[in-house]
């Protein structure tokens, strides 16, 4: 004979997918100037991964590493050589992955990027800086 647990009296639990969050700070030293950019990814089966490209002017720390804030909440801060806004912002989904590849192909690279990849509930980080 198999055994199975009762029902929940108060129904089944729904688990609520936590949502993470990357805050991007671009800064110079001039606090009027930072570029503020947040990044949020909800994993689910409808989007189970995401990639951002950040193109950027020159940073001067490439070896940046996120910080936690809260929980599910990061923040990443880039210490640029002057100018501090983002010359593109880039979104990909696995259906637009074939774009990404196309557009990253052709494109000339600008003097820095970060990637960012939103897989299985967590970011990957990824700063690439030109050689000069």
């Amino acid at each position: 004979m198999h055994q199975t647990e009762p029902p929940c009296p108060n129904g089944p639990r729904v688990l609520k997918p936590k949502t993470i969050e990357l805050r991007l700070i671009v800064t110079n030293g001039i606090a009027d100037t930072d570029a503020k950019l947040t990044f949020q990814f909800c994993p689910d089966e409808s989007a189970p991964s995401r990639v951002w490209i950040v193109k950027l002017p020159p940073i001067k720390n490439a070896d940046a590493f996120p910080k936690p804030v809260t929980p599910g909440v990061w923040e990443l801060q880039l210490q640029a050589a002057a100018d501090t806004q983002p010359i593109e912002v880039l979104n990909y989904t696995p259906k637009s992955a074939r774009q990404w590849l196309e557009d990253n192909g052709r494109q000339k690279m600008t003097p820095a990027e970060l990637l960012i990849l939103a897989c299985e509930g967590r970011f990957t980080v990824c700063v690439y800086q030109a050689p000069n």
